[in-house]
């Protein structure tokens, strides 16, 4: 049968060739080659895309693609389509609590937890959540709640428990007499 058959040589620069043409005379080639520099892959993906191991993948919803880079959509932006190249802006006065907001609907109204002094609050003092989650207050040691207050509310409530020092109240008996 006719063909070609290669292997490496033993150093693996030359590649030696049998040639078989079907007749009774064989050839050998000998051929050197020379080793070169391997060559950089570069993949070109579409807008709204990004390369992952040489392949090219869709941004999802909450994400945009920037410079060849999905990322996700900032605070108080959507993106509700895959493959976008820019996020949405919320509507003037509503707010996401987190990045990667993939639909309008997570734009909402939002709540600052308010700081307690001699105490803390669950969650923290200072996190952006919705204004119906509920917020926890804890005094530290020695101090309490306001008469009438517990210690839950909502974030939107317009006061939030703060807590006092304790004090104690004693109640003296009948006015002590003063001698001359």
């Amino acid at each position: 049968s006719s063909g070609i058959n290669a292997e490496y040589g033993e150093t693996e620069e030359n590649l030696i060739l049998s040639v078989n043409d079907g007749s009774r005379r064989r050839a050998l080639v000998t051929l050197t080659l020379k080793k070169t520099e391997a060559a950089e892959v570069t993949t070109d993906c579409d807008a709204g895309q990004q390369v992952v191991d040489l392949s090219c993948v869709v941004c999802g919803a909450g994400q945009y693609e920037t410079g060849g880079v999905c990322k996700e959509c900032p605070l108080h932006s959507f993106s509700t389509q895959p493959g976008s190249t820019e996020c949405k802006s919320c509507p003037d006065g509503l707010k996401t609590v987190s990045t990667g907001s993939d639909s309008q609907t997570d734009c909402t109204a939002v709540c600052v937890v308010q700081e307690v002094k001699s105490g803390y609050r669950s969650p923290a003092a200072g996190y952006t959540v919705t204004p119906d989650t509920a917020i926890t207050t804890f005094c530290n040691s020695g101090y309490h709640l306001e008469t009438n207050q517990t210690s839950s509310s909502k974030c939107g409530d317009a006061n939030q428990p703060n807590c006092y020092k304790q004090c104690s109240i004693t109640k003296r008996s009948a006015a002590a007499k003063l001698s001359e």
